[in-house]
């Protein structure tokens, strides 16, 4: 106890009188300075704090526009953007494309409204010159693929949301006999390499069979791109609605759809239980 007493005094007497006074002054100057300092400090901050400050305001600003040639540009709705062969992120001239799921639901409302249900996005940069095509297609249930192969390429398909039916076939006495083989991100089946000579066919597996009747699926395939080339050949066996561009709808309906295995465990909105 005794310490910390003539401790206390001690500082006592140093402000009180003779030199104490003049290093009382010297004291309180210094901590007057100092927290000068900090106030400038704290308003204009070092050069890497003022670069962070703008980098931080630039970060916020640029949630509300898309960067282009390096200019902020303003944001278009997914819809939109995808009407118009486009989506956010993957635009073909870009070397990194990334595809982020929160646009998917602007892409299931422009493929509903096409004529067609269903839209294509090609991500592929400089087609004439790429040797590998990348696409991503939107399907809503009653839009419907040619039964049609490839004699040239194989294909990738990876379904990222919903369920898709997809149609494979293979010889037999009577005639191509077609298999069903159900896809999506909730279910066991991800996706299907079809090499090239494969029959094939899809749409998106219906809400009739507990499916959300939708799929959003990213294609690849072996191809460059040369639009005087035909590339696929349409099955001989089916019609082939508005010249090859559609699936025949009753051959779906009774031949293909029915060989799909029925889900039960998608709600409403088409998400897994």
């Amino acid at each position: 106890m005794d310490a910390p007493a003539r401790s206390f005094h001690h500082t006592g007497s140093i402000l009180r009188g003779g030199q104490g006074g003049s290093g009382c002054r010297t004291v309180i100057a210094a901590v007057g300075l100092f927290l000068l300092g900090l106030v400038v400090y704290s308003q204009e901050g070092t050069p890497s704090r003022r670069s962070h400050h703008r980098s931080r305001l630039s970060r916020k600003q640029g949630t509300q526009g898309t960067l282009t040639q390096g200019k902020l540009a303003p944001a278009a709705s997914t819809q939109a953007q995808y009407q118009a062969g486009e989506l956010p992120g993957t635009e073909a001239n870009l070397g990194v494309k990334v595809i982020d799921s929160a646009h998917f639901e602007g892409m299931y409302e422009a493929a509903a409204a096409h004529k067609r249900g269903r839209r294509m996005v090609d991500l592929t940069r400089d087609p004439p010159t790429n040797d590998l095509q990348k696409m991503m297609n939107t399907w809503t249930e009653g839009s419907y693929s040619p039964v049609h192969m490839h004699e040239h390429h194989a294909e990738n398909f990876v379904v990222l949301s919903g369920a898709l039916a997809f149609f494979t076939f293979t010889e037999a006495p009577d005639g191509p006999a077609p298999k069903c083989d159900v896809l999506g991100p909730q279910l066991r089946s991800r996706g299907i390499v079809v090499e090239k000579g494969e029959w094939h066919a899809m749409t998106a597996a219906p809400k009739s069979q507990g499916y959300p009747g939708r799929a959003i699926v990213f294609e690849a395939g072996g191809l460059r791109f040369d639009p005087k080339v035909s590339l696929k050949t349409l099955a001989p066996w089916t019609k082939n609605p508005d010249n090859g561009m559609n699936g025949d709808p009753t051959y779906y309906l009774e031949k293909l759809l029915p060989l799909c295995a029925p889900f039960k465990a998608f709600s409403t909105e088409g998400e897994a239980l």
